[in-house]
């Protein structure tokens, strides 16, 4: 018997596709479009106009998964990216499509293609080369993709069994017996991770009630029991609630975190101050500019001021700015912002050996972001095979077997048997 946790299940996107590289005959099988918009893209085409066909059917296909996943409710979707509740109609693309897959509407064929599409669009749309047309066999690529895994469906209308799953964390106590509390533990990381934000958003939110008692109860049965599996960015959200409802007088919500704390023997993640959230929404602008339109040019700016807030980075704050600041200085297949090396070398230059050490033995093992940038991407690879040689990163002591291997693999020339170490890596995030 399968427990696993399901959000939705995904789709393999319909089978039938044209076999000739024609985009009018590839949309007879759009589904999601209406008649108007899809003679829009046909005329395009017909015209030669490929840079205007392919903006304008990936923007479709983009603002249809984001009303998929805005299915789950404002609430959520904000849980999830770690946003303010009212801030999330700025979402990037990249957290589109990565939502998206971790809720099941399109599977991991569908999100690596997207990603890279998503760079190609930004790429060509940009202002930095802005006599370079769209090329047509890229459009072509691109239409098929769209069509078979989300034009090529009828507009998805679920009932989505987490919203559910979110309502009993606050009827219902999930003791260690309970059918739910098996199903979480037997899950894959998203729904683990998922189930902590959830909890620790519905206590802050929640005004006083049986359900509020109800998910201080489940804080203490669920989050004890994923624990062990989180990642030490997760645990920080932890301890910052706890540090958060102090500050903030909330005694109810820090006695409920306190007894936990004191179980799971947490504290060590509670930070001394709530500095590190400004150094985590620094962070998070850099990462967001990198995944957004004229990245190049935008990047600078985010990193600068990332790189004037102070000497050290705030450990609570550490890994969300390692991984934004890996994601620029890594860049994608069509390069790197120039302009913001000076201040992403000098955030580098500060870090020190044990902390290295942290970020890659309780940190890179959960870091989508970096991980999908080494598997898929040969330039971003060869950027971190520089990164390892230039800060000795292969010589650390590191005392998990398997991120020694991976490090020191990216020391040599053959990054082949490095990529699938980041592949194992990569594709534990998604299976249990």
């Amino acid at each position: 018997m399968n427990n696993e946790l399901v959000l939705y299940t995904a789709s393999s996107g319909i089978t039938m596709l044209p076999s000739a590289s024609s985009v009018p005959a590839m949309m007879e099988y759009n589904r999601a479009l209406k008649p108007r918009e899809a003679e829009k893209i046909v005329q395009a085409v017909n015209a030669g106009l490929y840079d205007m066909a392919a903006e304008y059917i990936w923007s479709r296909t983009i603002s249809i998964l984001k009303k998929d996943i805005m299915q789950f409710g404002d609430e959520f979707v904000a849980e999830m990216l770690d946003r303010p509740y009212g801030d999330i109609d700025s979402i990037s693309e990249y957290e589109i499509i990565s939502l998206s897959a971790d809720l099941g509407f399109i599977n991991k064929t569908a999100k690596m293609e997207f990603l890279q599409y998503s760079e190609t669009i930004q790429h060509y749309m940009s202002e930095t080369d802005p006599d370079e047309e769209y090329p047509s066999t890229k459009l072509v690529d691109m239409v098929r993709s769209c069509i078979k895994h989300v034009l090529g469906n009828d507009i998805i209308e679920c009932n989505v069994p987490f919203a559910s799953f979110r309502d009993r964390l606050k009827t219902d106590v999930v003791t260690t017996a309970h059918p739910m509390y098996s199903q979480l533990m037997g899950s894959p990381y998203f729904y683990k991770k998922t189930a902590t934000k959830t909890l620790l958003n519905l206590a802050k939110t929640l005004q006083d009630s049986a359900e509020r008692e109800n998910v201080f109860a489940n804080i203490g049965y669920l989050i004890s029991g994923v624990w062990p599996a989180l990642s030490s960015d997760d645990r920080w959200a932890v301890g910052r609630s706890y540090a958060q409802a102090n500050n903030d007088g909330d005694l109810n919500l820090s006695r409920a975190l306190k007894s936990l704390l004191i179980k799971i023997k947490g504290f060590d993640y509670v930070p001394e101050n709530l500095r590190s959230n400004s150094y985590i929404k620094a962070a998070k602008d850099l990462l967001g500019a990198h995944h957004g339109m004229n990245n190049f040019y935008n990047e600078p700016g985010y990193a600068k001021t990332l790189s004037e807030m102070g000497s050290s980075i705030p450990a609570p704050a550490f890994g969300t700015c390692m991984t934004a600041i890996l994601a620029c200085k890594l860049g994608n297949g069509y390069g790197y912002s120039w302009n913001a090396q000076q201040y992403l070398d000098a955030l580098l230059d500060r870090v020190t050996p044990d902390r290295w050490l942290y970020y890659f033995e309780t940190i890179f093992p959960t870091d989508e972001t970096i991980l999908y940038k080494l598997i898929n991407q040969s330039d971003p690879t060869e950027r971190f095979h520089d990164l390892v040689v230039k800060y000795k990163l292969h010589e650390l002591r590191y005392t998990n077997p398997g991120i020694r291997k991976c490090i020191q693999s990216f020391s040599g020339e053959n990054l082949r048997s490095a990529k699938k170490n980041c592949e194992e890596m990569y594709s534990k995030l998604n299976h249990a």
